[in-house]
């Protein structure tokens, strides 16, 4: 697939308004061929497809854009956010997944929401550009089976070493190559490609640690009241999201905001 990016294009889509989300009572694996979302960002980017082209070539320029945008728009943030208009703060600190010494800010996500990628150019290019006490973490959610397939296929390829690469790879695999992963059979040989042994991977799905660790997930999107994704949550005591924000340069801000009060705790 060759895609041409325009620093105009993307500033717009940048800009973009990205109120919705994907619920807890949607999206099937066959309702990927069905996202709006998807369609229109995918059209938008996408001029022709070329299989042979590594993911990598194809996301270079996205990624270089993205990372561009989410700089600029950190140096200009107005820093006058309101709680309870762009984000919520909860009653009292809830769970941390580390060690608690330094700020965490915390994506859930899914494979399977067409919303989540596209915003990951974007969450991508903010990740790289976190500060050094900052500890920026993703947490698949398992809101239905298909989407706990794909969270147990994350974990299980987390262990075995799979590339950084796959992380992108596999929204493109579902939202722009429409593949259909069936089984986990299918998933495994996804990550084959991307450094993992495809029989310890099978293994590993439906492993003791693997089942902990989406029980343990589905307790922490209970406490964080996460009901959608992509939502992100700072050091456990806030929450937001695109609907929260209304656009991707502003989510951002709110998080640099939310990562300079904690700081300043």
């Amino acid at each position: 697939m060759t895609i041409k990016f325009k620093t105009s294009l993307l500033s717009l889509l940048f800009l973009g308004m990205v109120t919705t989300a994907c619920s807890a009572k949607e999206t099937t694996a066959t309702e990927l061929t069905k996202s709006e979302a998807t369609e229109t960002t995918a059209e938008a980017v996408v001029e022709q497809v070329k299989p042979e082209e590594s993911v990598d070539e194809r996301y270079k320029a996205l990624f270089e854009t993205s990372k561009e945008a989410v700089r600029l728009s950190l140096e200009s943030n107005p820093d006058n956010f309101v709680a309870g208009t762009h984000y919520d703060v909860f009653d009292s600190r809830q769970e941390l997944l580390g060690d608690g010494e330094k700020i965490e800010i915390v994506e859930f996500f899914s494979y399977g929401c067409g919303h989540c990628f596209n915003a990951e150019p974007y969450m991508h290019a903010y990740a790289g550009q976190v500060a050094d006490d900052v500890d920026f973490k993703r947490v698949p959610v398992s809101f239905n089976p298909f989407f706990e397939k794909l969270a147990r296929g994350y974990y299980a390829a987390e262990a075995l070493g799979a590339s950084e690469a796959s992380h992108i790879a596999l929204f493109d695999a579902l939202h722009i190559k429409r593949k259909q992963f069936n089984s986990v059979e299918d998933i495994a040989d996804f990550y084959a490609s991307y450094g993992v042994d495809k029989e310890q991977f099978v293994k590993a799905f439906n492993s003791f640690s693997i089942n902990a660790q989406i029980e343990r997930d589905r307790k922490l999107g209970q406490a964080y009241q996460i009901t959608g994704v992509p939502t992100v949550i700072v050091n456990g005591a806030y929450k937001t999201g695109g609907v929260k924000a209304g656009n991707y340069s502003t989510w951002f801000q709110i998080l640099d905001s939310l990562t300079n009060l904690e700081r300043e705790k």
